[in-house]
């Protein structure tokens, strides 16, 4: 599903590297994550997911895209998307300082704005919605505009914290060289507000010129074609 943030930045780092993968469409909608089958291999029901088959090897199953992105690193060599041995240790760390603090602040501000723009745009197509449907619900002027107040917030306190924790003196998020997994997990929840015209980066310029940055990266615009779709 690449209109699953995770699964787009996991995909763009396998066309990079030119890592031949096979994709099986989720439809979460449709309640595929939930099915026995796909609980049986990966019991949180999200997508993506990893499955590697190997013939006479267990096979190999991983969920999160942190974790799917680090070991795809580890196993293929990617030195410069997440850095191995002793020597990487502290490049690792801080790779995963920005992986950790994404699910719970970065992830949490998209979702508040995302998920109702992204819904209704299934819903004017045709698509079932319904089990979504409290997210449409409309507000009362009261609730909306507590709503933008803590949508403002969190976005001011996510690109402070990009800015100063990182893009103030780095290109990059964990690296002055280049992108890491961090930069591809955290983009790849930008882009959709971004390409959607849901937020003003261009209010944070350090943040603006990462983005531009990552927009100049191989293989950038063809995992997004289903996203340009949808946000214009």
């Amino acid at each position: 599903d690449l209109l699953s943030q995770p699964s787009r930045a996991i995909l763009w780092a396998a066309k990079m590297k030119n890592l031949t993968v096979e994709l099986r469409d989720i439809n979460p909608l449709a309640g595929d994550a939930e099915t026995p089958e796909y609980l049986a291999k990966f019991p949180t029901g999200y997508a993506p997911a990893l499955e590697v088959l190997e013939e006479g090897k267990e096979p190999i199953m991983i969920a999160e895209s942190g974790a799917i992105l680090a070991f795809l690193a580890e196993t293929n060599g990617w030195e410069d998307l997440y850095p191995s041995g002793p020597a990487g240790a502290l490049q690792r760390a801080k790779i995963q300082q920005w992986i950790h603090w994404y699910h719970t602040n970065l992830r949490f501000a998209t979702k508040l704005v995302w998920s109702p723009f992204l819904l209704k745009k299934l819903a004017a197509m045709g698509i079932n919605v319904s089990l979504f449907s409290s997210k449409l619900e409309e507000l009362s002027p009261e609730k909306a505009a507590a709503l933008k107040a803590q949508v403002d917030k969190q976005w001011k306190d996510a690109m402070l914290t990009m800015t100063h924790g990182a893009l103030k003196d780095s290109p990059f998020l964990a690296s002055k060289d280049g992108p890491t997994i961090a930069d591809f997990i955290l983009y790849s929840e930008i882009d959709q507000i971004h390409y959607a015209g849901l937020y003003d980066f261009k209010a944070w310029p350090e943040v603006y010129a990462w983005i531009e940055r990552m927009q100049k990266l191989p293989e950038h615009d063809s995992v997004r074609q289903l996203l340009f779709k949808f946000a214009n």
